[in-house]
């Protein structure tokens, strides 16, 4: 016999289901593989896409009559590559905090497939894995009940990351604006983008103008302190400047020509 579980309703609260043809999977709807989806912050056992694939998790506990258990996959994947990657990925992100016994330990992860087409009761076959195995092995992982594990395999599945920014000892940077903190060295060039290292050829008068420089660079507001750039008069290198916004205003002045 092999224990399946999920999670139902709005509680972290594991439903228990003796199963003995099939051990590794549940199946609804018209008969193929179910899946554990959250929606809106609520638990329900869902049919899988004909001919998508989910993850099916094995572990052993410390219940001495049924060691053995599944926890039914909680996300669906519609290609065998995306779901050979989500089984190294969602173990880390399984909901355990309510699990209902007192230890456990994670075997592998099958990687299930499923479709009208099949002839099993189930109609699902177990998919192998990127090197050719049956499942993917977990015996040498730490998973807690907080579903993290000591070998965590994505950026996403981190907790406690934090931006960049002022008290922040340890921060990332990512694609979002953002004002790095503190004096940094850099040993090697720094690619920046092509907005404020290029010179910019614009016709201006001599002197610019604010309003020429707002045309050309943009607003101070928008392109921030700090911002700066060369103007190189029409391109015909004879007036050179070099332009400094202040947040509110354009600040110049004209470079002089090396003789």
């Amino acid at each position: 016999m092999c224990i399946l579980l999920w999670i139902i309703g709005e509680i972290n609260y594991y439903i228990v289901y003796i199963y003995i043809q099939w051990l590794h999977l549940l199946t609804t709807g018209s008969g193929r593989a179910a899946y554990n989806q959250l929606s809106e912050g609520t638990w329900s056992l869902n049919e899988v896409v004909n001919g998508d694939y989910v993850l099916s998790h094995v572990l052993v506990s410390n219940d001495t009559d049924r060691p053995f258990m599944v926890i039914i996959g909680q996300s669906l994947y519609t290609n065998s590559t995306a779901a050979r990657i989500g089984a190294e990925n969602e173990i880390n992100t399984l909901i355990l905090a309510d699990i209902p016994f007192a230890e456990f330990k994670f075997i592998g992860t099958l990687i299930i497939q499923t479709n009208n087409g099949y002839s099993n009761v189930v109609k699902s076959r177990i998919l192998s894995t990127a090197d050719g195995s049956d499942y993917i092995d977990l015996i040498g992982e730490l998973i807690t009940r907080g579903g993290v594990s000591a070998a965590v395999v994505t950026h996403d599945n981190l907790s406690g990351v934090y931006l960049a920014t002022t008290g922040i000892t340890y921060g990332h940077i990512d694609d979002q604006t953002q004002t790095i903190y503190g004096s940094k060295t850099f040993n090697s060039t720094i690619t920046t983008p092509a907005t404020i290292t290029t010179i910019s050829t614009a016709n201006v008068s001599n002197p610019p103008t604010d309003t020429e420089l707002d045309s050309v660079l943009g607003e101070p507001g928008t392109v921030g302190s700090g911002y700066m750039k060369i103007i190189n008069d029409n391109g015909d290198g004879n007036n050179v400047y070099l332009c400094v916004s202040d947040g509110t205003n354009w600040w110049y002045t004209t470079m002089s020509k090396a003789t």
